[in-house]
């Protein structure tokens, strides 16, 4: 399966809530509360000389969970290019996920490409980020913290 993944209200926000969505036949989105984005920073502070790092690492987690239940159907991922010069981080820190906490997990192709408003990923994203359908997942400060803090 392919998928296309986009995320409404940043990660690195921390005054809005933030949605993270994929599309393509199949969707779904995790919801993450801006209190729950503040305890992750919380906990990340300090642990990066770069404070970008731990925004790309939270982003990654977001994307683990949200692909988790799919990962051993999806065999390409297009995930929108929001952190221009960081997909290399990104890619690393969701296989590290991946290939430690899923059994027989096999390497999926992961690309960054400007997938645009028209997308049904972004269509997901945003209707769930605008209360416009009910949120499919919540996630939890520490939900994401297990994979973030070591």
């Amino acid at each position: 399966m392919h998928i296309q993944v986009d995320q409404s209200g940043r990660i690195e926000n921390l005054t809005q809530d933030s949605v993270v969505a994929f599309s393509n036949g199949l969707q779904d989105a995790i919801f993450l509360h801006r209190r729950e984005k503040r305890a992750c920073y919380n906990a990340l502070r300090g642990t990066y000389l770069n404070k970008k790092i731990n925004e790309v690492k939270l982003f990654s987690a977001c994307l683990f969970l949200l692909l988790r239940p799919y990962l051993k159907n999806i065999y390409h991922i297009t995930i929108d290019a929001e952190y221009p010069g960081y997909e290399a981080r990104i890619k690393e820190f969701f296989l590290s996920y991946a290939y430690n906490r899923i059994t027989g997990f096999e390497k999926c192709d992961i690309n960054f490409a400007s997938i645009g408003k028209k997308s049904n990923a972004h269509l997901v994203a945003y209707s769930v980020y605008t209360q416009k359908i009910p949120s499919f997942r919540e996630i939890k400060a520490k939900d994401l913290l297990i994979l973030l803090v070591k």
